[in-house]
């Protein structure tokens, strides 16, 4: 599906692959903003009301906010939660057996699953604000 992107620098509006990666503006190099518009709904709308929609986006408003926050905080939970459930697993298998391995990388384990949880939980928050806006 497409989404329609919006250059704030040249003012243009273009249709591309929806991705969570950065694309930029063919002519300024710029970095787009993703609306919430489908090519679709985009192609739908009258002149009046696309030209309403860019004075929007140049508001601010209609665009499709990304966090990085919440990604960067899964993808540090997720490797803190691999590295102390191996570290937590050897430890325990040298100081109580199969018993203490898998009880010690379970717990060494859980605050990388909490820090995964919380980004999650930031990303989760930012798609319902994209979606009232």
């Amino acid at each position: 599906m497409k989404v329609i992107y919006y250059c704030p620098h040249c003012k243009q509006t273009m249709a591309g692959a929806d991705t969570e990666s950065y694309i930029a503006c063919p002519t300024c190099h710029t970095y787009l903003d993703k609306t919430k518009y489908t090519e679709d709904k985009w192609e739908q709308m009258s002149n009046a009301e696309k030209a309403a929609a860019r004075e929007d986006f140049q508001r601010g408003n209609d665009i499709a906010h990304g966090n990085s926050n919440g990604t960067g905080l899964k993808v540090i939970g997720g490797i803190c939660s691999l590295i102390s459930a191996f570290g937590g697993f050897f430890i325990g298998a040298n100081y109580g057996g199969i018993v203490g391995a898998i009880f010690g990388g379970l717990m060494a384990s859980t605050i990388g699953l909490i820090v995964f949880g919380i980004g999650e939980i930031i990303r989760l928050l930012q798609e319902i604000s994209n979606k009232m806006r």
